[in-house]
């Protein structure tokens, strides 16, 4: 069995990536952001990292 943390969800393994979808595009201006979570993380407040 594994030794990581599960997450909340319905995945049987740790997540390494994230994607988001919407069903519905923009009209303009749409764009794709990739954002590092470790880095994100890693800048948060240490009160909002406990959180």
């Amino acid at each position: 069995m594994s030794q990581h943390k599960m997450l909340p969800g319905n995945a049987p393994f740790p997540l390494n990536i994230v994607a988001l979808h919407s069903t519905k595009s923009a009209k303009e201006g749409a764009q794709t952001t990739i954002c590092d979570g470790v880095v994100l993380f890693a800048n948060m407040s240490k009160e909002l990292q406990k959180a």
